[in-house]
């Protein structure tokens, strides 16, 4: 099968041209300054955009990373966007190593800031303040479907930050597809900027590198800083020569890129499911929204149709032309997008596909025995507070006996996040049998606002379970940082992790320490969860932050469909051939407290991801194959028995002081 890889403009392969080139560079000792071949580049790279000096860098991300430590002292605060790259993809670099606080205002929809907003949120240093030293600016926008801003777009903010004695940087990773869009030279588009970067890896389709430029002294600094990030190269001229074939060969094909995007996205907003305006595509980056069923498992269904695309957060899929994709290649993705999304049309009509049709139940049975209530309590904490849940576990398959359940939320006063997971899981394991559901929203209207914002009822709707949500306007208490996302595979899990990890630096207040906490604890379960969730659902997470008079908490919950008890059992090698079925296997999981681990604590070694807290308080709630564990922190983690549904699920607060 061939594979048609639109994820970035990053996984272009360099040109004959550019191979040849670096077979032949004349090199030196870039860190001595003695690499002719980098020299050239630094000063094509410098000419392009206008400015005084370059230095060649690794990367776009150690690009920026370089103006911020070279612009900032620690402390400051850099004005951008709240969908800027520095922000959402530089791993907080601009936090964690340059000690600098980035202070987001809105993006509009073509990537540009608001003056007005950079004028109020300038901030003069005084006790207890952090002053503003630097504005950024990124052209074309990554997360605006590479919009590309106008020297004029570039000067309004420029005059705000100049007025306030502040330099302007400009993330131009792509400024060349930028002045391509608009035939103007690349320069241009940077004159009003006081320092710019540029990738020489993305559509220019070089192997490696990008350059920062700005005035002398600045670049002069910024080899400070590289060479203290370990970004000094030796025979740099290597990969130097390519980059240099990039910017003498590959800048005017860069139109046909911005055709094929343009072809692309017409096609897309032909597609049933697909939410696009072809209009806003100006460069190389189309983004689309899906609205014909879950992200993941279509984003899943296009990889294995060979179609691969990126996620900027569901239900946002990001596609990028590029060097090695040609009109045709376009038309063949399109053609297997409308096949993945009248699947995904046709799972809507009829959840469950090919699973099993409801047992037909004998005459002989009694009516409302086709009909199973769970009730859930005032304060519902965890599955193990449901009598109603023994013996009716939908991963027994044709033995579940009811026709349908009702998960009856009305008189909840308190929802924890744990019992949000349990809820998604049972109902979407319950519809994948071919099971009706129902869904009794809270009375609370608090409650329900909060279960709407973490995403319970729209992501239980799209499985077919019923849910009447009229009248809910209330907002939520609770700040959604993830809301409940489903992933396959480890990959998507990692992707749902990063996404938590960014909107906490975007929220900023926390600091870097807690939002790399709360991002690796919930790595460690969704990651746990992907390797476990052999079943159709896959696994289930979310994060959330909630602020108390006393202080705040952030809160991880993941959980998974479970691979079936018996199968789990089974792995252990004192139990292999002792379980007949499901309810045996069942009942001596309850009964003995064993796993498939044959460890009989099953679900502590869960635990270790909350060492990483640095609060005085932790909670975690774990649902196993031995029941459900509470551990708090200074409890032994005492297993409660209860009957063990579904899979692993895992819950975690971190008290914030």
């Amino acid at each position: 099968m061939r594979t048609i890889d639109l994820r970035s403009d990053t996984v272009t392969h360099p040109t004959p041209e550019m191979r040849q080139a670096m077979a032949e560079a004349e090199v030196g000792d870039d860190v001595l300054g003695d690499d002719p071949t980098v020299h050239r580049l630094e000063a094509m790279a410098a000419e392009r955009m206008g400015k005084e000096a370059a230095v060649y860098v690794s990367s776009g991300t150690m690009g920026n990373l370089l103006a911020v430590l070279s612009w900032c002292e620690r402390g400051d605060e850099v004005i951008l966007g709240s969908e800027a790259h520095i922000l959402w993809h530089e791993s907080a670099s601009s936090a964690a190593i340059a000690g600098t606080l980035l202070r987001p205002v809105p993006n509009d929809p073509r990537g540009m800031l608001d003056p007005d907003d950079i004028e109020h949120a300038v901030r003069s240093y005084r006790p207890g303040v952090s002053p503003t030293g630097l504005v950024a600016l990124e052209n074309t926008h990554n997360r605006c479907s590479g919009a590309a801003l106008s020297p004029s777009d570039t000067r309004d903010v420029a005059q705000v930050a100049h007025r306030h004695g502040l330099p302007l940087h400009l993330d131009g990773a792509r400024i060349f597809n930028a002045a391509v869009a608009q035939e103007i030279p690349a320069g241009v588009l940077a004159g009003h900027a006081d320092s710019v970067t540029f990738c020489f890896s993305k559509g220019l389709s070089a192997p490696i590198g990008s350059a920062l430029c700005g005035p002398a002294d600045f670049i002069a600094t910024a080899r400070k800083w590289r060479k203290m990030l370990g970004g000094g190269m030796r025979q740099l001229g290597v990969i130097a020569a390519a980059a240099i074939v990039s910017l003498e060969t590959m800048v005017p094909r860069l139109a046909e890129d911005h055709q094929n995007a343009r072809r692309l996205a017409n096609g897309l907003a032909e597609i049933p499911g697909i939410v696009i305006d072809p209009e806003r595509i100006e460069t190389n980056i189309v983004i689309f929204e899906w609205h014909g069923g879950p992200h993941a498992a279509f984003m899943a269904k296009l990889a294995e149709a060979g179609v691969l695309a990126s996620s900027t957060g569901a239900p946002r899929v990001r596609m990028v032309t590029h060097y090695g994709i040609n009109a045709e290649d376009i038309d063949d993705a399109l053609k297997e997008i409308r096949r993945v999304a009248a699947g995904a049309q046709e799972d809507r009509a009829h959840p469950g596909g090919l699973r099993p049709e409801p047992r037909r139940l004998n005459q002989d049975e009694r009516v409302e025995g086709r009909l199973r209530k769970i009730t859930a309590p005032l304060n519902f904490q965890h599955a193990g507070q449901l009598l109603e849940l023994r013996g009716n576990d939908p991963r027994l398959g044709d033995d579940f006996e009811p026709s349908k359940v009702v998960i009856d939320l009305s008189k909840c006063k308190f929802i924890w996040p744990s019992a949000v997971i349990w809820c998604a899981c049972y109902a979407l394991l319950v519809r994948n049998l071919g099971r009706d559901c129902e869904l009794v929203i809270p009375e609370d209207t608090g409650v329900s606002a909060y279960l709407q914002a973490a995403a319970l009822f729209s992501m239980l709707q799209e499985a077919g379970v019923e849910v009447d949500t009229h009248g809910i306007s209330q907002a939520s208490t609770a700040q959604t940082i993830l809301p409940l996302s489903r992933f396959t595979t480890v990959f998507e899990a990692d992707q749902c992790s990063n996404i938590a990890l960014e909107r906490l630096t975007e929220m900023g207040f926390p600091g870097p320490q807690v939002a790399a906490t709360v991002s690796e604890g919930f790595s460690e379960f969704a990651n746990n969860a992907a390797q476990h969730a052999q079943s159709p659902i896959g696994g289930i997470g979310m994060v959330q932050y909630y602020r108390f008079r006393e202080g705040s908490r952030f809160v991880i919950a993941v959980g998974d469909g479970g691979i079936g008890i018996r199968k789990s059992l089974s792995n252990n090698p004192n139990l292999r051939g002792k379980l007949d079925n499901d309810q045996a296997a069942i009942a001596l999981a309850t009964r003995e407290m064993v796993s498939g681990t044959g460890d009989p604590h099953r679900g502590m070694g869960l635990f270790t991801a909350t060492e990483y807290a640095r609060s005085g308080r932790r909670r975690l709630i774990i649902h196993s194959g031995n029941g459900v564990l509470r551990v708090n922190e200074n409890d032994k983690g005492i297993p409660h028995g209860t009957n063990p549904f579904p899979g692993t699920l895992a819950f975690i607060g971190y008290d914030v002081m």
